[in-house]
């Protein structure tokens, strides 16, 4: 797969911010008349998203967080701590959020959402998942778990709080074309035992 490239800082740019979850970098660019403006680049931790499968059915998130109103519909995921490779961060947040683990993962896209901010998300599919644990109970954040089938998935994806935008347009695209779709789903469900 030929990831994208996220956008990174310019050599000689400076850091002007560091907050727990965001960076924020200047530069002088110049510009074509041959003068100088200050140029910004907002950094922040990359992400894992998983489409973890267990019996012919994906699992689905609805998740609440302390500074979001409403609930939203998303699948197990989040940020990659220091030291951990994309891989390594979706089977612990899966765990985590989930209780289950299942085989390795499967890089299946990356989307690096904004040329302005250095921020990649990276998308796995998790085959045979089995509970091995309770979720673990977070302060910052309210689970319920929903087993849909493959057509669900393509229902659940228009509905108002499902909340990344990147992958809804990936699976509207996927969605209408008959031969993107079984492509994907042959994906999806390869190897997974039912």
């Amino acid at each position: 797969m030929n990831a994208p490239q996220k956008p990174m800082p310019p050599s000689g740019a400076r850091k002007v911010f560091s907050g727990v979850m965001w960076s924020v970098w200047q530069w002088q660019q110049k510009m074509y008349d041959g003068s100088f403006e200050t140029f910004e680049m907002v950094e922040r931790a990359d992400a894992a998203t998983a489409f973890v499968i267990a019996d012919n059915a994906i699992l689905l998130q609805e998740q609440e967080q302390p500074d979001r109103e409403h609930p939203f519909l998303s699948f197990p995921g989040g940020r990659i701590d220091p030291g951990e490779t994309p891989a390594q961060a979706i089977v612990r947040e899966v765990l985590e959020e989930t209780g289950y683990k299942g085989d390795a993962p499967e890089l299946w896209n990356v989307d690096v959402p904004s040329r302005k901010m250095s921020w990649a998300v990276y998308y796995y599919i998790i085959r045979n998942a089995q509970k091995v644990a309770e979720p673990l109970a977070q302060k910052g954040e309210r689970f319920i778990h929903e087993w849909v089938t493959f057509d669900d998935l393509f229902r659940v994806i228009h509905r108002d709080h499902f909340r990344d935008r990147g992958l809804k347009i990936e699976l509207l695209d996927i969605g209408h074309s008959p031969k993107k779709k079984e492509e994907f789903r042959n994906l999806l469900f390869r190897g997974s035992s039912s």
